[in-house]
């Protein structure tokens, strides 16, 4: 199998608002993005329940849920589950990174954080 690389340059720990899920896209509160193109801190590293401290993965290469069918160097951002999907550019979007491989609905996709 392909190694998957990973090049995080910067983390940080947050206190988790509500549970989250590892390699989901989390807010600037600490939660799981929910709001389809809103904007977004990072990825968060781990699972982690309500109040636990987990790491979120700021700048740098890592992987994210694909919500959907996702193109090498599609602009990427979360959607209504946190997971990233292909901006529609339906206006107000506020794009999280840029896909570095491909990705389908299930999988995960390499994405440069921005």
């Amino acid at each position: 199998p392909p190694v998957k690389t990973k090049q995080v340059i910067l983390a940080d720990t947050v206190t988790a608002s509500g549970a989250v899920l590892g390699a989901r896209f989390a807010t600037h509160a600490g939660a799981q993005a929910t709001v389809q193109g809103s904007k977004t801190l990072g990825v968060f590293k781990t699972d982690a329940a309500d109040g636990d401290d987990v790491t979120v993965e700021l700048i740098g290469i890592t992987y994210v849920d694909a919500g959907g069918v996702i193109a090498v160097g599609a602009d990427l951002i979360a959607d209504a589950n946190g997971k990233a999907i292909t901006n529609p550019e339906a206006g107000g979007e506020v794009v999280a990174g840029v896909a570095r491989s491909v990705g389908a609905d299930g999988g995960q996709v390499q994405i440069l954080l921005k």
